[in-house]
Formats: C-alpha cells, sequence, structure tokens
C-alpha cells in the first residue's frame, strides 16, 4: 500500500485515502492550472499506486517532500 503522510506547510493539506490497492490523494491547493502538494513522506511500493483527484482544468501538479527520510516510488 502507498505509504502518504501530509503536513501543514500548505492551507489546505494533501491527503490519501485508500480505495482497493492504491491511495486517492485529494487536497492540495490550485493555482491557475497548477495544483500544488506537500508531504512529509511519500512511498509508491511495487504493486500499489498513487492516484492523483484533480479537476480536469489542471495542467501541472507539483508534489513536494520536506523531510529528511528517503521516499521511494517503485
Amino acid at each position: 500500500m502507498a505509504q502518504i503522510t501530509p503536513n501543514a506547510s500548505i492551507v489546505n493539506s494533501s491527503n490519501g485515502e485508500i480505495a482497493d490497492s492504491f491511495r486517492i490523494i485529494q487536497g492540495g491547493i490550485q493555482v491557475g492550472n497548477n495544483f500544488f502538494h506537500s508531504f512529509s513522506e511519500l512511498d509508491v511500493f511495487t504493486g500499489s499506486s498513487a492516484y492523483f483527484n484533480n479537476f480536469l482544468d489542471i495542467e501541472n501538479i507539483f508534489t513536494r517532500v520536506n523531510d529528511n527520510n528517503i521516499f521511494n516510488i517503485d
């Protein structure tokens, strides 16, 4: 299962809701056609997925992980 831990560095904290074998990532903040997420942990392991649930007019999704730990996307 994807391990996603939000942080409160942006107004509308990102979060991950579990659905079957993937996490639906919601929250964040929209600026124009861009969407921003911030996490303290973001790991997506073999056999799991992360799905960014955004509006149709979003062209770019920016995600940052601001912690001292290594994160893994497999």
